[in-house]
């Protein structure tokens, strides 16, 4: 027995693509050329729906349109910065968890490790780099 679906061979469905790596790059290029290209057919080539595309434009431009969880994860972000940033940039994930929740924020250690790489933060573990990779080396941080 075959199972063929007519939907998936005519249309071109796409995945939504705001959690992908290239999002960012593709709203900026959508944002530079929508003026002369229209953002329909720019859309059409890239992997990403205009509707996708239209709703990040609304959130940018009127925060009250983010959802509850997006809404904790700007508040949780700016925790994680403050954190890291009070501390020298030496602070890795669990101590920076532990410096959150003994302010009395409601976290979890993957939270604090997913918005560390979403911030893209370096720490250093016995002198071997961690996947925070746009954070340099901090001046006290000595390997030997």
């Amino acid at each position: 027995m075959e199972f063929s679906s007519s939907r998936s061979r005519d249309h071109n469905w796409k995945i939504p693509a705001q959690n992908g790596p290239n999002f960012g790059k593709h709203v900026t290029f959508i944002n530079d050329h929508h003026s002369v290209y229209g953002v329909e057919p720019i859309c059409r080539v890239l992997p990403i729906a205009p509707s996708t595309y239209r709703e990040h434009a609304a959130k940018k431009a009127d925060p009250q349109r983010l959802s509850d969880r997006e809404k904790k994860v700007e508040t949780l972000s700016a925790e994680v910065r403050r954190v890291f940033n009070e501390n020298f940039g030496v602070y890795g994930v669990r101590k920076s968890w532990r410096k959150i929740k003994r302010e009395d924020f409601e976290i979890a250690r993957c939270t604090v490790s997913r918005l560390m790489k979403a911030i893209q933060y370096h720490t250093v573990i016995n002198c071997q780099s961690v996947s925070y990779p746009a954070r340099p080396f901090h001046n006290d941080v000595i390997c030997n």
